[in-house]
């Protein structure tokens, strides 16, 4: 920062003699942009608040920031056309008195909160994301610490939104000094500075596009100041446009002016409905889309200022509710964690009334009695000492107020172990997880969307397991944990209260360790401890399962605690210990035979082959310290053993009626694989389908080129009468696919799609699948096509035959008129009719369908399984 001043530039002005010419002056206040952020301000709080219907309001931080770009862009260069120059010191001290007080405002109410709610295992992070949002570098200290912006569940931090705050501040510190320099190397060439941006903007949208990786979790790309920073530019790039073009009602053609609000306003609402956070053409691209839209909005505003548009945003609620907007973005997320339902008795409406009648009554007495009389210069008489408290006094209080805040708090008893009380997922079963923080840790991993028909509910506490905490090392004992008394009481109010259908009981991290039992120390391989490990083991029984719920105990795996977590004592070395798990597990079993309906889960062989403890799978780390599991770890734990075991032991609760057998394409077999078990107990279903490969075994023709088949193909095609044998289902599915909507080659010909020559092929095809069924009496439904709509921005051959719905609806007719020749036996579900009556719909009935417009995602499975569960029932009885 430079202080130069030369004639006529202020005390701290960074001055130009060579100011280029045309960058006009910025106007006074204008409500439509404030109207602007309340539509941005709205989205966000929806979508923190979970509401389906508004599931890309997260973008409403991307309209900010072109906002924010273009304002900051506008007033910089109207001061620069003023006086030739930038005061620096007077625009950070601006900026701060702007910004600063409110959230230091905010850090002192939220470790005040953590002092009294919060859970101690949770100070030290919340001290150290309050501190780096106090400095504005949250975004990099969530993208370090590996917190994703996309997790739904657990114990998210109450200054997780503050990234993009971290992401503003940053520009604000080094977009003047950049700006400076380009004014100065630009000497009157009025293309250097857009051309400059403009470049800076699109280095930053390839980057994002570059390091994307569907595959993980795109918080790298979210959170990154480089990855985010081309959305600022654009604003400041439309700032430097149109400012050679003042007064905008003149300088911007009237066409122009005329389109771009209703245009903008209409792309923005779109695609807060239409995108989610997970939509990979967001990272390709999407963004920058996104961005230039809300320019063309902010564009509208200023250029037709009495525009119906503008005459809209500026109405006076809506302008008031922008005018607010910084204090309800800063507020909202705070207050969402503090009422959310682990905290407060309500749920669905009344708590979405409760959080933002909240969220707007603390902004607005924060607008009114800090953040305006701060701005508009209230305490003029002292303007340099209010410029220097802001920084002087009000950080250093907002930092001693978070450190007293979250000093009452302590390490959990086991390292990284950050899980608090949680409860996740909307769905009509219900799990109830009890043990210890690794149980916990297992809670906050649980993966819903893969689960829509399950919830979580979790009564674990940190460091207690079942057996009474009063450890024993090498003869010396430890002191006794007062807080895990009460502890089967506390699981049996829990059973009373969730009335779960599933009670997962955690438990081995302490219970490998010696302990204190009716005042003598006992080994944990001792017959004694058996004993009385075994008793308590018959209590939790007993409380579990009182109201009929189902039991499900994992097995100790082998632990490898890197290092000691207990002070003063080696704990490492005896949770390792794996004769310490065998004699536990032992235990365990011993329990499951007197209680042949607990549902035991191997979690040995798999978190330790051989062994030997297992690191990763697929390159996700399984357990961050070696006893705890991350959260992608957990999840991974959940879909390969837990779910999988308690969809066991309930089938065998509940005897399955009937099995139902899916063949076609991999549609089907998504479907099969996502089959809500818990929803449908009493039915099975199988598949025999192939990845890869269409409905029918024939190859594919793409501009008269034949596409590569899989010989297994072939080999699976032919291996169908041979499954039926075996599996006798008591109804058949039958699917057609994208495959049927190929030019199919055919004997050494090519038969055209749309021609009766394919058409024919099609119906003796599924005539033949159809008489496999039916020549064994089973009764068969088959399912017509739904629409598609796969992501390819090349536009190949491929995805324009795949997403044409006309030759979706063509073999649907074909499929339903043989369907039509069996007088008794076969029956139609018009999926097509039922999610695309009108075209391709990515929602419907509130539910995301796909995860790539073509496979149905797990919310998407349930919704069709909804459809396709009935139709087999009737096949069945009928």
């Amino acid at each position: 920062m430079s202080s130069q001043t030369h004639a006529g530039g202020p005390r701290g002005r960074v001055t130009s003699r060579n100011a280029p010419a045309g960058f006009g002056r910025g106007p006074g206040y204008r409500p439509a942009l404030d109207g602007v952020r309340a539509i941005a301000v709205v989205s966000v709080m929806l979508y923190h608040a979970g509401l389906s219907w508004v599931p890309g309001g997260f973008l409403g931080v991307d309209v900010f920031f072109v906002l924010s770009g273009y304002l900051i862009t506008t007033l910089l260069l109207d001061e620069w056309r003023t006086w030739g120059s930038l005061d620096l010191v007077g625009f950070y001290l601006r900026r701060a008195r702007r910004l600063l007080p409110a959230l230091a405002l905010v850090v002192v109410a939220v470790a005040a909160w953590a002092a009294l709610a919060a859970d101690p295992s949770r100070m030290a992070t919340i001290r150290g994301d309050g501190l780096s949002s106090l400095l504005y570098v949250s975004n990099w200290r969530f993208l370090l610490a590996g917190s994703s912006y996309f997790e739904q569940f657990g114990d998210p931090s109450p200054f997780r939104h503050t990234w993009s705050l971290a992401i503003e501040e940053q520009y604000y510190l080094f977009f003047p000094l950049l700006l400076i320099g380009l004014l100065r190397l630009a000497r009157g060439r009025s293309w250097v500075v857009p051309t400059a941006l403009g470049a800076l903007a699109v280095a930053s949208i390839v980057e994002m596009t570059l390091l994307f990786d569907p595959a993980v979790d795109p918080s790298r790309v979210y959170y990154g100041t480089d990855t985010r920073i081309h959305e600022l530019m654009i604003g400041s790039l439309l700032g430097v446009l149109l400012a050679r073009r003042r007064p905008l009602d003149q300088g911007v053609p009237g066409w122009l002016s005329s389109v771009a609000a209703p245009v903008g306003l209409v792309g923005t609402l779109v695609a807060m409905a239409w995108f989610h956070d997970q939509s990979p053409v967001l990272y390709r691209g999407g963004f920058a889309a996104v961005c230039l839209v809300a320019a063309l909005l902010v564009l509208g505003v200023e250029a037709a200022p009495h525009g119906p548009v503008a005459r809209l945003l500026s109405l006076r609620p809506v302008a008031w509710i922008g005018l607010i907007s910084y204090g309800l973005y800063l507020w909202h997320w705070p207050v969402f964690i503090a009422l959310s339902p682990a905290h407060v008795d309500l749920s669905g409406t009344a708590l979405l009334i409760a959080r933002l009648a909240v969220t707007v009554m603390i902004a607005t007495l924060s607008f009114y009695l800090v953040e305006r009389p701060i701005r508009s210069g209230a305490l003029r008489r002292v303007p340099a000492m209010l410029g220097r408290s802001v920084v002087v006094l009000g950080l250093p209080a907002a930092l001693t107020a978070l450190m007293l805040g979250t000093a009452g708090g302590q390490a959990a008893p086991l390292p990284d172990s950050p899980f608090g009380p949680n409860a996740a997922g909307a769905g009509n079963r219900s799990i109830l997880v009890v043990g210890d923080s690794i149980g916990s840790s297992l809670s906050v991993s649980f993966p819903q969307p893969s689960f829509p028909s399950w919830k979580v509910a979790d009564a674990t506490h940190l460091g207690c397991g079942l057996a009474v905490q009063y450890l024993s090392f090498q003869g010396e004992r430890g002191i006794p944990n007062a807080e895990c008394k009460g502890q089967l009481e506390r699981w049996g109010a829990a059973v009373t209260k969730v009335q779960p259908d599933v009670v997962l009981l955690s438990t081995g991290a302490w219970e490998v360790f010696d302990h204190v039992v009716g005042g003598k120390d006992v080994a944990a391989t001792s017959a004694s401890y058996a004993s009385y490990l075994g008793r308590k083991y018959d209590q939790a029984y007993d409380t579990l399962t009182a109201d009929g719920a189902m039991l499900v105990v994992p097995t100790v795996p082998c632990y490898d605690q890197q290092a000691p977590s207990l002070r003063g004592m080696d704990d490492a070395v005896v949770r390792n210990d794996p004769s310490r798990a065998s004699a536990v597990n032992a235990v365990i079993a011993d329990f499951a035979d007197r209680h042949p309906d607990v549902v035991l889960v191997d979690t040995g062989s798999y978190l330790c082959p051989g062994g030997e403890p297992r690191d990763q799978v697929n390159g996700v780390t399984l357990r961050d310290d070696g006893v705890h599991f991350s959260r992608q770890g957990g999840a991974i734990v959940w879909r390969q053993l837990l779910m999988p075991a308690i969809t066991a032991g309930l089938t065998a609760r509940s005897p399955i009626r009937s099995t139902a057998l899916l063949v076609g394409d991999s549609v089907p077999l998504g479907l099969s694989k996502r089959f809500p078990t818990g929803d449908y107990p009493d039915l099975r279903v199988l598949d025999d389908t192939l990845l890869g490969c269409s409905a029918f075994s024939t190859p594919s023709v793409v501009d008269g080129t034949a596409k590569p088949m899989d010989p297994e193909c072939s080999t699976w095609s032919a291996s169908i009468p041979a499954t039926l044998d075996r599996i006798n289902p008591q109804v058949g599915l039958v699917f057609v696919g994208i495959g049927e909507q190929y030019d199919k080659l055919v004997d050494g010909e090519v038969i055209a799609f749309g021609t009766s020559a394919h058409d024919e092929w099609l119906a003796d095809n599924l005539r033949q699948r159809i008489d496999l069924f039916r020549d064994r009496d089973i009764p068969v439904v088959v399912v017509t096509s739904p629409c598609h709509r796969v992501i390819d921005i090349t536009e190949t051959a491929d995805s324009k035959i795949i997403n044409d719905d006309t030759r979706v609806r063509r073999n649907n007719r074909v499929l339903t008129d043989v369907a039509g020749d069996y007088p008794t036996g076969v029956s139609v579900v018009d999926l097509h009719h039922e999610l695309c009556p009108d075209g391709f719909e990515p929602v419907v009935d509130g539910v995301r369908l796909y995860e790539d417009g073509l496979h149905f995602n797990d919310q998407g499975a349930a919704l069709v399984w909804s459809i396709l569960v009935p139709a087999i029932e009737a096949a069945r009885t009928s």
